[in-house]
């Protein structure tokens, strides 16, 4: 390969996407949040407070849980997907939805997910010969091992009562590391069809587990339906960013 020479790709684009309201039934509804969202400078996880915190990771660590259930963290997702291609994603989502540049979103927290794919398979030690392993599906395998790294840290973190305080610190710092990186993990299926809901590779999702604040200079792009131009545009006469219209984002014919 050459050097020196600038050569791009497009499998991937630049700038991520925030599709909003998923949840929210009426168009009006979720133009409605939008706009909250673009006045407000504001992409947030409930209770949608208007500060820079890091939120809440839930945990549920029972070896019958799926690993992506186990680990319910709050967040800001955004999807790495260059233009062209998101008619999929959006008709999982919304039409309404924000974009920024990758390296604004990384500044403010964001970073990819680790995908784990249901039926990928690991070969796991078994701890009871020093040459015996046994093949166990990935999922499985960290799912078991996040359960028990868990309830490790937390049995210490219990009884720190034992411990100096130096050894407390230590535990209660290594157990909010390890769970920051749980919450990274998603689990999906390669067998599913690309526009399954539940397909979530192809969103190559990157979160932020902190609420995350801008101005609306700082976003490229809006899309939103063709209804919608004229009075986004009555709303937000100083928005200077690109402005798509969802009916007309197409999937590239292959």
């Amino acid at each position: 390969m050459q050097t020196g020479i600038n050569i791009s790709q497009n499998y991937i684009s630049n700038i991520l996407y925030h599709f909003v309201a998923r949840e929210i039934k009426t168009e009006d509804e979720q133009y409605n949040i939008l706009n909250k969202i673009l006045k407000d400078g504001w992409l947030s996880f409930s209770p949608h407070s208007h500060s820079i915190y890091p939120g809440q990771i839930k945990i549920d660590s029972f070896k019958d849980r799926k690993i992506n259930e186990m680990f319910n963290p709050d967040c800001v997702c955004f999807a790495d997907i260059p233009e062209p291609e998101l008619q999929i994603h959006i008709s999982k989502y919304s039409k309404f939805g924000i974009a920024f540049y990758k390296s604004f979103l990384i500044e403010k927290g964001a970073n990819p997910v680790f995908y784990i794919e249901d039926n990928s398979t690991i070969y796991k030690k078994d701890f009871s010969t020093l040459e015996k392993y046994e093949l166990t599906y990935r999922v499985e395998y960290y799912q078991e091992c996040c359960s028990k790294t868990i309830w490790y840290f937390f049995q210490k973190y219990l009884y720190y009562s034992r411990n100096s305080e130096v050894e407390l610190q230590d535990t209660i710092e290594i157990l909010t590391f390890l769970i920051n990186m749980f919450s990274h993990l998603k689990v999906w299926n390669n067998n599913l069809k690309d526009n399954d809901p539940d397909n979530y590779y192809f969103e190559r999702e990157w979160r932020a587990t902190n609420n995350i604040n801008f101005q609306l200079s700082d976003v490229v792009v809006v899309i939103l339906p063709k209804y919608y131009e004229n009075k986004f545009k009555l709303d937000f006469p100083e928005y200077i960013g690109e402005l798509k219209i969802a009916e007309d984002i197409e999937c590239v014919k292959t």
